[in-house]
């Protein structure tokens, strides 16, 4: 009976332990080289008129002050998160100790309910190091969301200066001349515009826009020209 009470201890301690302990930091999201989508040869500075374009949006985020910003919260937040997983680790570890050196002094029976205790703290402690991981997670991708909602108006004013009608996502794109590309351009214009985006969001973001309506107020009497939309929001 003391055997396999002590064998279950251990296996709480060897197994659930570093589950809870460990935590990954993930490094920002970038695509592998091998993965990028094949573009033909053109100089990288000049832009071919075209009226679709292509955009690396995970370029876009990892590149601008905005997304490096985002990035760099995330990865202080979760490596204190990693630090106080490390810090729970080595105190389970403790009481993991504690718990077996009292195993000579305890009948099987009490030795057997205070292991299954520690094992109830273990499960719980994990869940709750789980649950922390997903929220982070989750914050990460809101702000990400967060970032690409407020720098539409701005690639639309790149897409309006081209005369381009479109901008693709370059990763869904199997084919295409880097001249229509205009990833740096769009991440020079959004670093201007609004900088690591800590400032308040202005309303509307360019003068004469809207995200609701559709179109741009007309300005001086001209017709009002649509805003740009992104895929799967056409504004009807």
């Amino acid at each position: 009976m003391r055997a396999r009470a002590l064998a279950a201890l251990i296996a709480v301690g060897a197994g659930a332990l570093p589950a809870v302990a460990q935590v990954t930091t993930p490094a920002p999201t970038v695509p592998p080289a091998s993965s990028a989508p094949k573009a033909l040869s053109a100089p990288r500075d000049v832009t071919i008129p075209s009226p679709i374009l292509t955009i690396d949006i995970d370029k876009l985020f990892a590149e601008s002050a905005y997304g490096k910003r985002i990035e760099q919260v995330y990865a202080d937040k979760a490596k204190a998160l990693a630090a106080e997983n490390r810090r729970i680790e080595a105190q389970l570890s403790q009481e993991e100790k504690d718990l077996t050196a009292k195993r000579a002094t305890l009948s099987p029976e009490d030795f057997r309910k205070l292991a299954d205790a520690f094992d109830a703290k273990v499960q719980a402690i994990r869940t709750a190091r789980e649950t922390k991981t997903r929220e982070l997670e989750d914050a990460r991708q809101s702000e990400r969301d967060k970032f690409l909602q407020r720098v539409v108006p701005i690639l639309g004013s790149v897409m309006r200066e081209l005369g381009a009608v479109a901008i693709l996502n370059r990763q869904t794109v199997f084919l295409s001349y880097h001249g229509i590309d205009v990833t740096d351009r769009a991440i020079r214009a959004i670093d201007a515009k609004i900088g690591d985006g800590s400032k308040p969001a202005a309303t509307p973001e360019t003068p004469g826009d809207t995200t609701g309506g559709g179109t741009t107020a007309p300005q001086g009497g001209q017709k009002a020209a649509p805003v740009p939309q992104p895929a799967g929001n056409t504004g009807n």
